[in-house]
């Protein structure tokens, strides 16, 4: 054997170590790294209010209404969101109302993704329904109430009570399971809350509930159940309104959280 053949394989053996555990330590790193994203993605959820069942089972929604829609096919770079990651994203940027610039520096993006998960999943949630069947039994009836959202664009907006400038939007939720089932269109936040209901009154769909609840702005709505008043038109504050007004908190507070 010559004698430079022992140094040559010996070198070789030394290369092929080197890089063997060049991979392993390259695939340790990535493991750990997707594994600290993955815990990054977890936290960040609180941001959507919503708990881990209930992004799944709309992540779920969203994966049938994407397999049954006809001839739907992706175009462009494949996702590198996983869709749960995806529906995360979207659902907390719809509760915040963060701009795609903070959105990317939460979740550690880069804002052409951002702008892409937004205009992709954005119309397929809205075409969910996700009201679904109305429950039945005595605690399933709606709640009524008008909530002022602060706006910048001053075209939209008018000056209120509790804002600069603001726009007032009335929600419909069910009290037996807290689920937002209609929302009305924007309007001025200067109007009085039974003005805008009276005109979105089918948007809101408050007949087909089985029963309504609302607070004394809503008094002379038909088909609402107010609280009761007196000959001089004021509310009566006595065991019944007590109970009435039990009965709105709870579906009011989560009406209100929408905002935070």
């Amino acid at each position: 054997m010559p004698a430079d053949t022992v140094p040559t394989t010996t070198h070789r053996s030394l290369e092929q170590g080197t890089d063997t555990t060049r991979q392993a330590d390259h695939c340790a790193r990535g493991r750990s790294t997707s594994t600290v994203r993955n815990v990054r993605w977890q936290q960040l959820s609180v941001l959507t209010g919503l708990s881990e069942r209930a992004l799944a089972e709309l992540t779920g929604r969203i994966a049938n209404s994407t397999s049954t829609s006809p001839q739907r096919r992706q175009r462009g770079r494949p996702r590198t969101l996983p869709p749960a990651q995806r529906i995360l994203l979207i659902a907390a940027a719809l509760r915040t109302n963060l701009t795609t610039r903070q959105l990317a520096a939460v979740f550690d993006l880069t804002r052409s993704m951002v702008q892409r998960v937004v205009t992709d999943i954005t119309p397929r949630l809205a075409a969910l329904d996700l009201a679904g069947p109305t429950a039945h039994g005595r605690r399933c009836v709606a709640v009524l109430d008008g909530t002022l959202i602060p706006v910048h664009d001053q075209t939209l907006t008018a000056p209120s009570k509790d804002y600069r400038r603001s726009i007032t939007v009335q929600v419909v939720a069910r009290r037996c399971d807290r689920l937002v089932t209609a929302l009305s269109t924007p309007w001025l936040g200067n109007c009085k809350d039974i003005v805008v209901a009276r005109a979105e009154r089918e948007r809101l769909r408050v007949d087909r509930a089985r029963e309504v609840l609302a607070d004394g702005a809503y008094l002379s709505l038909t088909g609402i159940n107010t609280p009761a008043q007196d000959s001089t038109g004021r509310i009566i504050r006595d065991h019944a309104w007590s109970l009435h007004r039990r009965r709105r908190a709870s579906t009011e507070h989560v009406i209100a959280r929408l905002k935070d």
